[in-house]
């Protein structure tokens, strides 16, 4: 149990973001206590393979780092409206993105072919502020991050077993890439803030000046306020979609982890909420 300095900590910004800096920390060793590096070539030393039961849980693990830094972008992207002066910017229709397909490419050159090397490099999926409308289960969404295995099943296919050793390069990549994140939370919360001020402000019922400071600003370290007493806006962000969690994020969490990730996305969505009463 946490003791009470602890818990306060949580109520803060600073307190937020060392608590997941020390999950990040905790989880880059992950694979170190549970990687197979026996009887394997010296390159497994640093992404060592995993039974799939621990694959797994390193998915997930994974998935709920890369929410919380999620909660902390949009956490902090109100705390800017509020307390710093955001230029908005322009709203507009997403730019559509040329350039040639994958099915518009010539077929891969034979020879490289027959050394079963891939015609492009695997991609990392996007990190997004917003999660899907539907989000049931997090297994579709990490499916490809195991290797083919984990694809879905014909009905004659054996059960994939705990003990199978799949390939998981892609999820050493997004694991990799958590640090990149943190790193960037500021920047990113910068740029979330303007794009949604922009929004806010280009709505038929919102309120085309700046934000002002205002009373809320002397709580600049705790939890944000509620939205009540905003002005009405057709545009309200909602990233996150519903008060609470989906449950597979800390499924294989500790409970300390488990914790904040709840604590994490409730404060996450009452920023969102609350966001469009800084725009006038």
């Amino acid at each position: 149990m946490t003791n009470r300095a602890t818990d306060e900590s949580k109520l803060t910004f600073a307190g937020m973001m060392a608590q997941v800096d020390r999950h990040l920390t905790r989880l880059a060793h992950f694979h170190y206590q549970w990687g197979l590096t026996d009887n394997g070539p010296a390159a497994e030393r640093s992404r060592p393979r995993l039974f799939r039961y621990d694959a797994e849980r390193l998915k997930h693990l994974v998935i709920m780092a890369e929410h919380m830094i999620r909660c902390l972008i949009i956490w902090l992207a109100h705390r800017k409206m509020r307390d710093e002066t955001i230029t908005p910017m322009r709203a507009g229709f997403p730019r559509r993105r040329s350039g040639n397909s994958p099915e518009s490419q010539p077929p891969i050159h034979p020879l490289l072919a027959e050394r079963g090397i891939p015609l492009f490099e695997p991609k990392l999926p996007a990190f997004r502020i917003s999660l899907p409308e539907h989000r049931s289960s997090l297994r579709t969404q990490g499916s490809r991050l195991i290797g083919p295995t984990s694809h879905r099943q014909s009905k004659r296919a054996p059960r994939p077993r705990n003990d199978d050793i799949p390939a998981i390069d892609l999820l050493y990549d997004r694991l990799d890439r958590l640090d990149a994140l943190y790193a960037s939370i500021d920047d990113r919360a910068v740029r979330l803030a303007a794009s949604w001020a922009g929004r806010v402000m280009a709505s038929p019922a919102g309120i085309n000046t700046p934000a002002t400071a205002s009373a809320s600003t002397t709580q600049s370290e705790v939890w944000p306020l509620s939205s009540e007493g905003a002005r009405p806006s057709r545009f309200t962000p909602r990233p996150l979609k519903s008060h609470d969690p989906p449950e597979d994020l800390y499924r294989h969490a500790l409970p300390e982890e488990a914790e904040d990730v709840r604590i994490l996305h409730d404060v996450a969505v009452r920023a969102a909420e609350g966001f469009p009463a800084l725009c006038g």
